[in-house]
């Protein structure tokens, strides 16, 4: 069977999702809901990943995350497998409680990483499952927006200074405007098996992925979106040589 392309590269920002085995629910309570984030500040410690942003619905989740030099497989390997064996013995069932591998897709900074930030935050607003995105109480809006403590595991420096690079307090407020001001757009949605960002982007991610490119158990879309990838890339060097 076809397995999803995993490319390694630290510091690199990745929206990673994941969703229930046949759409089922994985959160049933807030105490499923505080195990799963008691899990993921002592996996993303133990392995050095960097979480910027986060939201748990009640059938998956979404993490943006930055790994250091272990590939994020590691963390995210042991955190659904500790996640999935509570589950099952709590609530007296067995098999999967995950589908599959998690999607991982690369992300761009600027622009790109504000709207994945937005997208991930709407989720429950999306799903009409609150009205505010502040009402949801399992997400990092809050504690980004500054209306609450940041958990142990959330890194958001980075994120107060893609809104404001001098003041805390200032992009808190930017970052609140920004979310609420588009509600209910839905053009944030990440696109692309591989990565979400401009054509410069997509060439820094065609040399790492390059090495892949020959892997035939990888799923189509994704080779695809290799070759394409690689042919960015060599372009973009044609044209600085010609240029120089």
């Amino acid at each position: 069977m076809a397995r999803p392309l995993r490319v390694h590269i630290p510091g690199a920002l990745y929206h990673v999702m994941s969703r229930g085995n046949a759409r089922q629910e994985i959160f049933t309570d807030p105490e499923d809901y505080q195990y799963f984030l008691k899990r993921l500040t002592a996996v993303s410690a133990r392995v050095r990943v960097r979480c910027l942003a986060f939201c748990l619905m009640p059938n998956h989740f979404h993490l943006l995350l930055e790994p250091g030099e272990l590939p994020l497989s590691k963390m995210m390997q042991q955190l659904n497998s500790s996640y999935t064996q509570r589950f099952n013995r709590r609530h007296d069932r067995v098999g999967h409680v995950l589908q599959g591998r998690p999607k991982e897709l690369l992300i761009d900074r600027d622009d790109y990483f504000r709207r994945v930030l937005r997208y991930i935050v709407l989720n429950p607003v999306r799903a009409n499952l609150v009205e505010h995105p502040a009402e949801w109480p399992w997400s990092s809006f809050r504690a980004t927006a500054g209306l609450e403590k940041p958990a142990a595991f959330l890194a958001l420096a980075d994120v107060w200074r893609a809104f404001d690079a001098a003041d805390q307090e200032r992009a808190q407020q930017l970052y609140l405007a920004f979310i609420c001001a588009e509600a209910s757009d839905r053009a944030d949605s990440p696109m692309g098996p591989l990565f979400y960002g401009s054509g410069a982007f997509a060439a820094r991610v065609g040399v790492a992925v390059a090495p892949h490119s020959a892997l035939r158990d990888i799923v189509y879309a994704e080779r695809f979106a290799v070759r394409r990838l690689i042919v960015c890339s060599r372009t973009r060097a044609t044209r600085r040589r010609v240029t120089h």
